[in-house]
């Protein structure tokens, strides 16, 4: 078998074996499988939200209270 023979038959044995269709993430599936980490990304979601107001909010307060200082 010559080499070029040989590469293009493990190519197609290879390119057979793998999907090559898009990866799908199945979320429902994933809760089931994995409750306590949903629950922790779940119990997370709300903190992020307030953390970022908090940023916000120091953000301006500080830009208000330079302006009165000059």
């Amino acid at each position: 078998m010559k080499k070029e023979e040989n590469e293009k038959w493990l190519d197609e044995l290879i390119s057979r074996s793998i999907n090559k269709g898009e990866p799908q993430f199945d979320a429902e599936k994933w809760k089931e499988k994995y409750p306590e980490e949903f629950q922790l990304l779940k119990s997370r979601a709300g903190q992020a939200s307030a953390h970022q107001v908090n940023i916000w909010r120091r953000t301006i307060q500080k830009k208000i209270l330079k302006g009165l200082s000059e």
